[in-house]
């Protein structure tokens, strides 16, 4: 009995992550899938737009988040006279806050770092921890992103880890700008 109640004051004391994945998950995105389902320690569920292939990577705990309804006249004033952040425009800010709360997320882990760039307004409000990850292509220069390595400082200075996938993907992020007591390989 006493094995039980520990057991169960350690499953109430886990943290509960939210792990962020636009698209989970793509054919090459399988050393995600290995970290999403090898964490033991914490409570996790993933949170994407977009499910795909999912007899590949099965994965219970999955929140699809849903397009938010747009009123129009509302975007627009936000996007073109305000000029706010897609993430807030578009009702994405709103969402997130929404499933987490429900969830009871005690931290986000973010996949790649320009998810992590789309997804400043909400880390820079968000009251708890995030972590992003960089897995290669996301640690080059975005030339679709307006200020893309400014915005990478930004995230660097905003979330509490930084992992990358290899000491060469730290190095570069260090080229970047990111501290590099942040960093941790993953």
């Amino acid at each position: 009995m006493q094995d039980f109640e520990h057991s169960q004051r350690f499953r109430m004391a886990r943290l509960t992550v939210a792990s962020y994945c636009t698209t989970f998950l793509k054919p090459e995105m399988l050393h995600i899938y290995r970290q999403v389902t090898s964490l033991r320690r914490t409570q996790t569920f993933v949170m994407t737009k977009r499910i795909e292939h999912p007899r590949r990577f099965p994965f219970d705990d999955i929140e699809l988040i849903p397009r938010p309804h747009r009123n129009l006249l509302r975007h627009g004033w936000m996007k073109f006279v305000e000029r706010r952040p897609p993430l807030i425009y578009r009702g994405e800010y709103q969402m997130l806050v929404s499933i987490l709360a429900l969830r009871g997320a005690d931290m986000m882990h973010i996949y790649f770092g320009h998810t992590g760039v789309h997804l400043l307004p909400f880390i820079r409000e968000w009251n708890k921890p995030c972590l992003v990850s960089f897995h290669g292509a996301d640690v080059a220069i975005k030339q679709d992103v307006e200020n893309y390595v400014k915005k990478l400082r930004v995230l660097f200075d905003s979330v509490a880890v930084v992992l990358a996938r290899s000491q060469s993907l730290a190095d570069r992020l260090i080229k970047f700008g990111c501290p590099p007591e942040k960093i941790r390989i993953n």
